[in-house]
């Protein structure tokens, strides 16, 4: 029976033991867990702090194109009004 006895007594270290590498095992997943959701909150913020430069780029890339295009415009407007202008000229019509 006394053997019986420490052998349960063994047993019952031994799970104790076990059991607090298993808590020891359960509380740094539940610092993981946190800081994989504090990654995912800053991942999220990254992902719309992207979407704002990406169209602050594309405004600021698509703006010397825009005023060269305006230019063009009143170049184009200027030559039309000076070949009207020109055949008024050519044709009395003043």
């Amino acid at each position: 029976m006394e053997v019986k006895y420490q052998e349960v007594l063994d047993r019952a270290k031994s799970n104790t033991r076990r059991i607090d590498k298993l808590e020891e095992r359960a509380d740094k997943n539940d610092e993981l867990i946190k800081s994989v959701a504090v990654l995912a909150e800053k991942q999220s913020e990254m992902e719309s702090s992207l979407g704002e430069i990406k169209t602050d780029i594309k405004s600021i890339k698509d703006k010397p194109g825009k005023r060269w295009d305006s230019i063009v415009e009143k170049a184009l407007l200027a030559v039309v009004t000076g070949l009207i202008g020109y055949i008024f000229i050519r044709l009395g019509i003043s």
